[in-house]
């Protein structure tokens, strides 16, 4: 997952929108459905999370999880979860029947909700974190594979990059911090990290200036060790390298939203590819359209044909009404081949991808957050 934070608050009567659009057979995209998600309900910020997987959609606000399943194109209500009366932040993660959500703030919680083979979100799970963790988290990314999770706290001074397994009476256990691996490399002023995780393969992107991304593996026995320390030579401080991070398999697509190659802090993504546990580099990629300010690689979402990279200050639209890239690659095979945009990366002056927009994007609308599950493609729009 990767979620979009914001600086501006929104009022009451604020209100935040889930597009979805599917892609054809084609490889066209189009947009199916339009969700409501914060209408005329309590003052909210933009700092909202969402998670999908398969047919459930959750999104997470400060004051509430809200929970959604599909039937064809149409999205219904199933759940809302009440958070802490005093949380800041709610971030999620959802992967089959499971869903973890962290509350950060004044009070700190983690819990998992395990679905019911009759479709009801039961059995809440509080997650333990042994007693050299931080009990109130500063900044928190999660992410959930299977019975694996991981949880960062990346706090001044703080670093930690927590792994978890569920175990067989459904009992999160912490196995390791693989933080202590990079401890050195965490500077004091480190305050937020994306995090993705794919099977036995764990990205963690670097500081808040950043200039490194971690992939840990996991071996046959269950033992994490650091298998790459990924820069590159022209990233910089303040680039954001590994602002984002998402996997699939042995592709790792890698932002960093502060890349001055077309503008000042207009952005690129990286994309590497994994043969025998080497990392290799196999594209730069920027906006051909890209404008100064533009953080393209603000949010990233790798799936197994396509990768969609959110940019939400476009103007496009109107000022900062964001965009989301869509490219489409045959990820199976390395190096990376784009089949449909192959110019994307052979050429110095590729075209731009196809873009999409929300249809009712204005002055008053921001791209907040993109995911992307095979040929399903979610954007959530905050609309002032």
């Amino acid at each position: 997952m990767v979620a979009m934070f914001g600086g501006h608050h929104g009022a009451l009567g604020s209100k935040v929108y889930i597009n979805i659009f599917q892609q054809s057979a084609d490889r066209v995209w189009t947009q199916t459905s339009r969700i409501p998600i914060l209408d005329d309900e309590p003052a909210l910020d933009d700092r909202l999370a969402l998670s999908l997987s398969g047919d459930t959609l959750a999104v997470g606000a400060n004051y509430a999880v809200f929970i959604f399943a599909r039937n064809g194109n149409e999205w219904t209500r199933q759940m809302e979860i009440k958070t802490l009366r005093d949380t800041s932040s709610t971030m999620i993660t959802l992967d089959g029947d499971t869903l973890v959500m962290a509350e950060y703030g004044n009070r700190s919680s983690i819990s998992a909700y395990q679905r019911n083979t009759n479709g009801v979100w039961g059995d809440k799970a509080r997650i333990q974190l042994q007693s050299d963790a931080s009990s109130s988290f500063s900044s928190i990314a999660i992410t959930l594979s299977g019975n694996t999770l991981v949880v960062s706290d990346t706090a001044p001074n703080t670093c930690q990059i927590l792994i978890f397994e569920r175990n067989g009476a459904g009992a999160w256990i912490q196995q390791v911090d693989v933080g202590s691996f990079i401890k050195q490399a965490c500077p004091v002023n480190i305050w937020r990290t994306g995090l993705s995780l794919n099977g036995d393969t764990l990205a963690v992107g670097g500081d808040s200036y950043g200039k490194y991304t971690y992939v840990f593996a996991r071996d046959a026995v269950g033992l994490w060790t650091l298998e790459a320390n990924l820069t590159h030579v022209d990233t910089v401080k303040g680039d954001w390298f590994g602002f984002a991070v998402s996997l699939h398999g042995d592709v790792l697509a890698i932002s960093a939203e502060g890349d001055d190659d077309k503008d000042l802090n207009a952005g690129a993504v990286y994309m590497y590819t994994r043969a025998n546990r080497i990392w290799t580099k196999r594209a730069k990629l920027l906006a051909t359209d890209g404008a100064a300010g533009d953080r393209f690689g603000h949010a990233l979402a790798l799936g197994e044909r396509s990768l969609i990279v959110g940019a939400p200050y476009v103007s496009d639209q109107g000022r900062n009404s964001g965009a989301a890239y869509v490219y489409t690659t045959t990820l199976k095979l390395a190096p990376v081949n784009v089949d449909a945009d192959i110019a994307l990366i052979n050429s110095t002056t590729p075209p731009p991808p196809p873009r999409l927009y929300d249809d009712e994007s204005s002055a008053l609308a921001r791209v907040l957050w993109c995911r992307v599950i095979g040929v399903t493609f979610v954007v959530m729009l905050f609309m002032y």
